[in-house]
C-alpha cells in the first residue's frame, strides 16, 4: 500500500499534465520567457563586472590560485553567495 500511493500520485498528475497539453495549454512557459532570459542578464552583467577586475589580475601575472585568493579576500562571491574556490581538475 505504502508504494502505490506515489505511484498513483503520479500518474494521475501525468495524465492531467498530458490533457492539459493537448488542450493546448504551453507548459513550462514563464520560466523559458520570463525567468531564462532575466536569469542570462544577470549572468552577462555580472561577468561584465567581473571581466575588468579578473583581466587586470591576469596582466598582473597571478595564478589562477592567487586571483581566487584575492576575489575572497575582497569580499567577491560566486554567482551562488559562496567564496571562490580553485579547483583544478
Amino acid at each position: 500500500m505504502c508504494n502505490l500511493v506515489p505511484q498513483l500520485i503520479s500518474q494521475r498528475t501525468k495524465e492531467a499534465l498530458a490533457r492539459a497539453k493537448a488542450n493546448g495549454k504551453v507548459l513550462g512557459k514563464y520560466s523559458r520567457e520570463v525567468l531564462a532570459p532575466a536569469n542570462k542578464k544577470a549572468a552577462d552583467d555580472r561577468a561584465a563586472a567581473l571581466a575588468g577586475v579578473i583581466q587586470a589580475k591576469v596582466n598582473a601575472g597571478l595564478s589562477l590560485r592567487q586571483i581566487t585568493s584575492e576575489l575572497n579576500d575582497e569580499g567577491v562571491p560566486t554567482a551562488r553567495r559562496r567564496p571562490m574556490a580553485f579547483d583544478q581538475r
